[in-house]
């Protein structure tokens, strides 16, 4: 075989090989921009649901914001509503701590077990709220848009006593912790 004919083969296996290669690379980079999409979907998925619990779970902190500290729509708020709320709060926290994260989940833990209510009681009994029933900004018995209710009395844990401050910290804590969590985070210079 003279060297003409060598070239004239490794010529022929190159033409035949090179579609070969261009067709596993071209199958292989689209399988890698399939696997790009799909993450990119995926996480426009995670998004969207850590958005929605935002939406879902920013209002409800604030009413209970407003219901401590005697601001905004406080009056509106009942006692029992600040129960439900509570309720409802820790399911979805509790539901979706692995999209919130642990570090979200012990702040408001410690916000709303510490903080704002006192829990285990004896069994079966609720949360009990850690606020006051009256102040100088107001008396919710009197001043409230619901009619007062005896029961409610109890719904009060009054062996400690609220502490505005503390409250307020420890709020704005988990509001901070809670939007760093879903990526809202506005980071200070």
């Amino acid at each position: 075989m003279e060297i003409r004919d060598i070239i004239s083969l490794i010529g022929l296996f190159v033409n035949i090989l090179l579609p070969v290669v261009l067709v596993f690379m071209g199958l292989r980079i689209n399988k890698s921009i399939k696997q790009i999409e799909h993450s990119h979907w995926a996480n426009q998925k995670v998004i969207e649901k850590k958005l929605q619990l935002y939406d879902n779970i920013a209002p409800k902190l604030n009413d209970l914001y407003c219901f401590y500290l005697f601001v905004g729509h406080w009056k509106d708020v009942s006692p029992e509503d600040v129960i439900r709320i509570k309720r409802e709060l820790d399911r979805l926290v509790y539901t979706y701590r692995t999209i919130l994260g642990e570090e979200f989940v012990a702040q408001y833990r410690r916000f709303m077990d510490e903080i704002a209510f006192h829990v285990f009681n004896r069994a079966g009994d609720n949360a009990r709220i850690i606020a006051e029933i009256c102040n100088e900004l107001g008396d919710r018995r009197i001043h409230a848009q619901y009619e007062w209710q005896d029961k409610w009395n109890e719904a009060f844990y009054e062996d400690k006593n609220f502490n505005r401050n503390a409250f307020i910290n420890e709020f704005f804590a988990v509001m901070e912790q809670f939007q760093e969590s879903i990526g809202l985070a506005i980071r200070k210079s």
